[in-house]
């Protein structure tokens, strides 16, 4: 039951670093090259990131 507390966490999470480290990216790309640099659907992606990796910790710590 606890995995599935920790799963929408981790999304969450994942998500969250990576709308900040998306936003970091563009800003960084803006002062040094003049335009907005970015990777596209790395929240999303990082989100998935997350919840695989939180879902690893639980099985590897359970067994």
């Amino acid at each position: 039951m606890r995995k599935w507390l920790i799963v929408p966490l981790a999304l969450a999470g994942g998500f969250a670093f990576g709308l900040l480290l998306s936003e970091l990216i563009g800003i960084a790309g803006y002062l040094l090259f003049g335009y907005k640099l970015g990777i596209r659907y790395l929240p999303i992606a990082l989100g998935m990131v997350g919840v695989a990796g939180a879902l690893v910790y639980t099985i590897r710590k359970k067994a």
